[in-house]
């Protein structure tokens, strides 16, 4: 009896020491802060896909025919046209890039666009006839064998149209999936507070209710209408995240990054694919430099008198904010996009 005693009290005294350190130290509770899941995702390779530009399909089927770790990619092969139609797009190299996917196994599930044109998902949303006629244009779409499912790309939806176009690709979801196909939708990044207005039409919540998956375009952070500076910063990252899996179940979350640049020069911004930076680079013998606290590159040079300041992501700043993404336990991602990238990215594991 004494002995059961004396082991309760030495017991007691260590978890009072226990619960001291962990009031002194900040911690809450004395256990990992990393979900067990999250250790089974880092035992796996990252799921990869990228999208590929109608205007890029050449250095698209490139990259292609070096590629073997691609789960899917997600041609831009239909549109919203001028009149709110669905249409498909002007490509010349469809069957390149089909003959390559099927050679290696690799999912084709073509995007529908607007064009950044948010009056064009306006016209739509707002005629039941349009919606009428998407919906069996998009069934005999999703009647291609080759296809694996459809990814709606649909940008810059109004916020008064957030409901109707919750129920639009409710009625989007219904038809694919009648099909046996998978619906992904692509959505602008935001974090809940002070959000850009054109992702306020995108209810996350609701669309995760009726797609397979959800594709959040963490990118553009800074682009062609702001200063120069990192893409896809960390800090904005992990915020992202954050919001989605409050948002979204967590297996439906793709997070999409960028394997492009963006040089600032003068009045004039341009986007790079990372080929071209690395020959900007050489040719003015630019000092590339890592930002640590966005942990992106970035160099800068002069050229006619002009300052210039180029912003990039390659292989080793996108490792580090896909380990941050797996360590929150998701493992999904895609890129915009295919094509002239750094080819060091698909080593990353």
């Amino acid at each position: 009896m004494r002995k059961f005693v004396l082991f309760s009290l030495i017991f007691t005294i260590f978890l009072v020491v226990i619960s001291y350190l962990s009031n002194l130290f900040g911690f809450k509770q004395f256990i990992s802060p990393v979900p067990e899941s999250t250790y089974l995702i880092m035992d796996m390779p990252p799921e990869f896909g990228a999208w590929i530009s109608y205007w890029g399909e050449d250095l698209a089927n490139e990259s292609l025919d070096r590629n073997t770790v691609l789960k899917s990619v997600s041609p831009v092969w239909y549109k919203l046209d001028e009149y709110s139609d669905l249409v498909k797009n002007d490509q010349t190299k469809e069957e390149e890039i089909r003959q390559h996917t099927q050679d290696k196994k690799i999912l084709i599930i073509p995007s529908i666009s607007n064009d950044l044109d948010g009056t064009r998902i306006s016209k739509l949303l707002e005629s039941k006839d349009k919606i009428t006629k998407f919906i069996q244009t998009l069934g005999k779409i999703t009647d291609t064998e080759v296809y694996a499912g459809v990814d709606l790309d649909l940008e810059t939806i109004e916020e008064n149209q957030k409901d109707a176009f919750s129920l639009f690709v409710d009625q989007v979801a219904k038809v694919v999936h009648q099909k046996n196909k998978a619906l992904s939708v692509t959505v602008h990044s935001k974090t809940g507070k002070n959000d850009w207005e054109g992702s306020l039409g995108q209810d996350w919540k609701k669309l995760a209710e009726s797609a397979d998956e959800i594709r959040i375009m963490v990118y553009d952070y800074h682009n062609s209408a702001t200063s120069p500076g990192s893409i896809t910063p960390n800090n904005y990252l992990k915020d992202v995240v954050d919001y989605a899996l409050d948002q979204i179940p967590l297996e439906k979350i793709v997070i999409a990054l960028p394997l492009y640049g963006y040089d600032w020069g003068g009045e004039e911004v341009v986007s790079l694919i990372f080929e071209d930076i690395e020959s900007l680079a050489n040719q003015f013998s630019a000092d590339i430099k890592l930002e640590p606290r966005t942990h992106s590159k970035y160099f800068k040079y002069e050229i006619d008198g002009v300052d210039h300041e180029v912003w990039f992501e390659d292989k080793e700043t996108l490792e580090k904010k896909i380990n941050i993404v797996r360590l929150k336990g998701i493992n999904k991602f895609y890129f915009w996009k295919l094509g002239g990238e750094d080819r060091r990215v698909w080593e990353i594991n």
